[in-house]
């Protein structure tokens, strides 16, 4: 969880040793997961977001396997040594960037806005929008 009740929150995703250095971005992998059961909301995507648009349930959803770079915003990176603690920022504004929420719908009646790969709804251009702006939105910050 990203965001609760309004506040950001921070999770750990991954943890691991880096060699001792300057970092200016760091690549990642997004994965499908399908190690959870078939009935559990994560299955199968990489990447999902839940929340409400104009007070209806809302999930935006990815299943691209894809490698993504996190850039550091300082010019002079981030510099690494001992215990060096960074973390991935994923910026909801920049994701949501010229994604018109108003123009969302729940075409299948289902009572839930669906933004994903398959189009269930009919919101193929909110998706790749997001899709587009993902890249952009994580970024990788000193703790």
């Amino acid at each position: 969880m990203l965001i609760a009740d309004g506040e950001s929150k921070v999770e750990l995703v991954g943890e691991g040793d880096s060699p001792e250095g300057k970092y200016t971005e760091v690549e990642l992998s997004l994965h499908k997961n399908t190690d959870l059961s078939s009935d559990d909301p994560m299955y199968d995507k990489s990447l999902l977001i839940r929340g409400e648009v104009q007070g209806t349930t809302t999930w935006v959803w990815m299943e691209a396997e894809k490698q993504l770079k996190a850039e550091v915003q300082d010019v002079d990176g981030i510099e690494v040594e001992n215990e060096t603690e960074m973390m991935l920022v994923f910026d909801m504004v920049e994701l949501f960037k010229n994604v018109d929420f108003e123009t969302a719908v729940d075409a299948n009646g289902d009572g839930r806005i669906e933004i994903g790969p398959n189009d269930l709804d009919g919101n193929v251009e909110l998706y790749n929008q997001i899709e587009a702006n993902l890249e952009s939105a994580v970024k990788l910050e000193r703790k």
